[in-house]
């Protein structure tokens, strides 16, 4: 058997939406669904004290991460910044060796000798006179003239 000596909500503290009935708490619940404490729950003493160091340390860990990752930023300029200077180097140096090449192809047809191919397929001695009538002579390395001679003393 019951007895009649539960207690019943004080009407006080009831809210009404209809045929529901709703209790309403004026102290707030200390601990959320997730488990968590609520961060507007005020606490005291050695709560208040964790509470307030484990603030700052985030707060000194998110300060620390920005630093880190402006760094990280301003060295990538850096990076990006050289990387471009260097790609614009090698692009103009290309231009200038492509400049070279023409004129030396010019050079080339304007002596009216037979083409570089037939000289390298021929006889080691025109590829070495034609190579003496260039003005540029500063473009042939010294190897392909010690070769070129090697090859002409070997014939002899």
């Amino acid at each position: 058997m019951q007895s009649n000596n539960m207690e019943k909500p004080s009407t006080a503290n009831v809210v009404q939406y209809g045929p529901i009935q709703v209790r309403s708490y004026q102290k707030q619940v200390p601990i959320i669904a997730t488990g968590r404490r609520s961060k507007d729950l005020v606490l005291n003493g050695d709560e208040a004290l964790k509470r307030e160091k484990k603030r700052q340390r985030n707060r000194d860990a998110a300060r620390k991460i920005k630093e880190k990752r402006q760094s990280i930023e301003v060295e990538l300029d850096q990076q990006l910044r050289q990387l471009e200077s260097e790609h614009s180097n090698l692009q103009n140096h290309l231009r200038q060796l492509q400049q070279t090449k023409q004129n030396l192809q010019q050079e080339v047809n304007n002596l009216g000798i037979i083409s570089l191919e037939d000289l390298l397929e021929g006889d080691f001695e025109d590829l070495y006179e034609a190579l003496n009538l260039s003005d540029d002579m500063e473009l042939f390395d010294e190897t392909i003239q010690r070769i070129l001679n090697s090859d002409s003393n070997s014939t002899n």
